[in-house]
């Protein structure tokens, strides 16, 4: 694993274009310091996609997982009701007649 770049907020805002070659060119985020604490972490657009489809990928898998232990746990329901209920979700709300 690797250890991000790390700045101040007033060198990152003084020497931005810098920076910004740099993400380009490299596939470390940067962390901007204010205070001595992290405000912000700054990636690339590709380093941002990467984590964006690991992160849905993750979920997905957690949501086979959480479903996995709900079957072995009981935890169902048939499936006209599950189409039911979901069908009731996917529709907009009645509108009311105004008089």
């Amino acid at each position: 694993m690797y250890l991000p770049d790390t700045t101040s907020y007033s060198e990152f805002r003084e020497n931005l274009a810098d920076h910004f070659k740099r993400l380009k060119k490299s596939s470390k985020p940067t962390v901007v310091l204010q205070k001595g604490k992290a405000a912000a972490v700054v990636l690339s657009p590709a380093q941002f996609e990467a984590y964006s489809d690991a992160r849905e990928t993750l979920d997905v898998l957690l949501a086979i997982e959480q479903g996995r232990e709900d079957y072995a746990k009981g935890r169902t329901i048939p499936w006209e009701q599950a189409r039911r209920e979901l069908l009731a979700k996917a529709r907009p709300p009645a509108r009311r007649k105004r008089r």
